[in-house]
């Protein structure tokens, strides 16, 4: 199998999208980190796995201490350029975390697991359960393939200059994230899924997709009906 460069992606270019603050992508960057910061405590230490250019923690996390890894050099690199205060990144250049055992009260894993195959979606599952405290949680995203998903992503594969089309490896629904999570020694203890029109709406109003989003929440949160799944986690005793 070949491997995406994930170094091929120009620096910061996800987190261009989510500055921009108009427009459909940049509704999705910015509406899904909202929807996972409402999952993380704010006095917890907390580590983003997959960070890229430092979007989320750099936003939403801010005057508290957070940590990101990303196995682009050149992402962490803007990412320190750009949100290093109170924050740590760390290029992630093997497949061990460069932390200590059971330091973490919540590890974030962002439309992350979708871009590994099985052996190293393994390896990302038990250095998770290494390095989060007994009672930390594990917090997880990725697109839902039993949705819509594979049409819009077959749009985004056509008319953007990044494509997801040799990123995404393993491509699941919430009963594949379920069994995936089950087998890996974690247990959901909150689930379902998020996005269904709201980020579309930022095509007219930043405001309107933002108040569908919060409708929606009320409504698909539970289901499996939305664009992205998500899983909160904790380790199996």
């Amino acid at each position: 199998m070949k491997f995406f460069d994930y170094e091929s992606i120009p620096p910061g270019y996800y987190d261009s999208i989510f500055r921009l603050k108009k427009g459909i992508r940049s509704a999705w960057h910015n509406l899904k980190f909202v929807f996972v910061n409402s999952l993380v405590s704010p006095d917890k230490l907390h580590l983003d796995v997959g960070c890229g250019p430092g979007t989320f923690i750099g936003n939403f996390r801010s005057g508290l201490v957070s940590y990101g890894i990303d196995i682009s050099a050149r992402q962490i690199a803007y990412a320190r350029s750009i949100y290093n205060e109170n924050n740590h990144f760390f290029s992630m250049t093997k497949e061990k975390f460069l932390f200590d055992d059971e330091i973490f009260d919540v590890i974030t894993l962002i439309e992350v697991i979708e871009h590994l195959n099985a052996e190293q979606i393994g390896v990302l599952f038990s250095e998770c359960s290494r390095c989060l405290k007994p009672s930390g949680k594990l917090i997880i995203s990725t697109p839902n393939y039993n949705s819509l998903w594979p049409a819009l992503e077959f749009f985004v594969n056509k008319l953007s200059s990044v494509s997801y089309e040799s990123q995404h490896i393993t491509k699941l629904n919430y009963s594949g994230l379920e069994r995936l999570v089950k087998a890996n020694g974690f247990a959901i203890t909150e689930g379902g899924s998020y996005f269904l029109f709201s980020p579309f709406l930022a095509l007219f109003s930043w405001k309107l997709a933002s108040r569908m989003f919060a409708l929606e929440n009320t409504v698909i949160r539970s289901t499996n009906m939305g664009f992205v799944t998500y899983a909160v986690c904790e380790k199996g005793q």
